[in-house]
């Protein structure tokens, strides 16, 4: 049960390959998906996007149900649930 925040897209390769049903993802950056929506969409696990305010990208992601819009709350709350944090820088 790990979060893994992603900066960018730069290592999302590699995370993907470590990812199972039990962690999140967390892309730390909405303009992380711009890079390609469509490589979230089979992830084994919840993919939630870090946008307070909301943006565009992130926006598209949550009308498909790819992802869940969350606020710094959100975020904290996150981090208290999962005993694992990977940052993908």
């Amino acid at each position: 049960m790990m979060l893994h925040m992603l900066h960018s897209t730069q290592h999302f390769d590699e995370c993907r390959a470590l990812l199972v049903a039990s962690d999140t993802l967390l892309l730390m950056d909405p303009s992380v998906i711009e890079s390609g929506p469509e490589r979230f969409a089979d992830l084994p696990c919840p993919v939630c996007v870090l946008s307070e305010p909301s943006t565009p990208a992130a926006d598209a992601l949550v009308e498909v149900g790819i992802a869940r819009q969350i606020s710094i709350t959100d975020w904290v709350q996150l981090t208290c649930h999962h005993p694992h944090n990977m940052v993908w820088a």
